[in-house]
């Protein structure tokens, strides 16, 4: 049964879903923090980068494996209750961050933050699809949410940077701890208590989910599209390096310039959902993007071409990922937070596969 909040017009969605955005921003903000930090946290915690970094793989790890199986529990319970906890285990998290001593407490702390993504992440994207006035508007608040999520690695990354230059990197997860306080006040005066109206899905159910006749092939997408995509990502920063000799702080930009692109992509995902085209018609298109961007940057040799060709390649990213999201929240029903708990870890799974199998083909090449 499609569980669905009441909504008497579009514009009283607004204020029920800010606090849920501005969660998705710091979100974003979180997942790549650290990248930027690394050097002061390492000399501050007296530590080498590669141990330091792990703050960052503990993270994105806890947040992949926990969320198929967290997922469910939204569904179970309701939006309310796992929105709340995530976003307060995240507070925690980044306050224990801030209060580190040494780089086993920053690690540990970092797992936690990654368990409370993981919790208030698919319940986000169902609340979101809950709140939707009607099934077209769907795709609008989720390409929205996309495009805060985006926004919290175009704005989020470069500010924490600047926060920790002026004050300290402590000073960066402090100031997404009291992010998190607001977006949390605001979620628990919007999201409403209660259980999903019917009879919720088992623990079983929800982890079956991803076998569904409608959801699997969705999930399968993502996983294909995104090893190759977000898999080649990973080795863009050494292709311009080698192609074009750029520094490293000319490489930071470029991932402004990918952020923007996804945002730009979520937002027209957002608005492509309501110009009547199908559901696979609408995602066959934006992996076509995705593709064309991906082989204008492979057979890119100056600045400009290579660029444009980037911001191209994540436009289509932002506007596949939205697309995904929105066919699981139609297809799902009453287990939407569970697909999406799905999708994501698909995505990982998707880029961890990418990576390696464009390693080893980079590795034979070389050898």
């Amino acid at each position: 049964m499609d569980v669905r909040v009441s909504a008497p017009a579009a514009i009283a969605v607004r204020p029920r879903i800010a606090g849920a955005y501005l969660l998705l921003f710091l979100i974003g903000a979180e997942t790549f923090l650290i990248s930027p930090l690394l050097p002061t946290i390492t000399a501050a915690l007296q530590t080498d980068v590669t141990t330091a970094a792990n703050a960052t793989t503990a993270y994105v790890l806890v947040y992949a494996i926990a969320s198929p199986f967290l997922g469910s529990v939204s569904d179970r319970v309701g939006r309310r209750a796992p929105l709340l906890i995530g976003a307060g285990l995240f507070l925690v998290s980044n306050l224990a961050c801030a209060l580190a001593p040494q780089v086993a407490v920053l690690i540990a702390a970092r797992a936690v933050g990654g368990l409370g993504a993981a919790l208030a992440g698919p319940s986000i994207w169902a609340y979101l699809a809950d709140s939707s006035p009607d099934p077209e508007s769907i795709g609008m608040l989720m390409g929205r949410g996309m495009a805060f999520f985006s926004s919290g690695q175009v704005i989020g990354i470069p500010v924490g940077a600047g926060i920790a230059a002026a004050a300290g990197w402590q000073w960066s997860f402090v100031a997404l701890a009291a992010g998190t306080a607001v977006a949390t006040g605001a979620l628990a005066s919007a999201v409403p208590r209660g259980r999903p109206a019917g009879t919720p899905p088992t623990l079983g159910e929800g982890l079956r989910v991803a076998l569904d006749a409608r959801v699997g092939p969705i999930l399968a997408a993502t996983l294909v599209v995104q090893s190759f995509s977000l898999g080649a990502y990973a080795y863009a920063g050494q292709i311009l390096h080698e192609r074009l000799g750029w520094s490293t702080a000319s490489l930071g930009l470029v991932g402004v310039l990918v952020g923007l692109g996804s945002v730009t992509g979520s937002l027209l995902g957002g608005r492509l959902t309501r110009s009547g085209l199908p559901g696979p018609t609408r995602t066959a298109l934006w992996i076509a993007v995705i593709g064309a961007g991906l082989g204008a940057f492979a057979l890119s040799h100056s600045a400009v071409p290579a660029l444009v060709a980037l911001f191209v390649w994540f436009v289509g990213s932002g506007g596949f990922v939205t697309a995904q999201q929105t066919a699981l929240a139609l297809a799902a029903g009453d287990r939407r937070a569970s697909a999406s708990a799905w999708n994501t870890s698909a995505m990982h799974a998707g880029t961890a596969i990418g990576v390696f199998v464009l390693g080893t083909v980079i590795a034979g090449a070389n050898g």
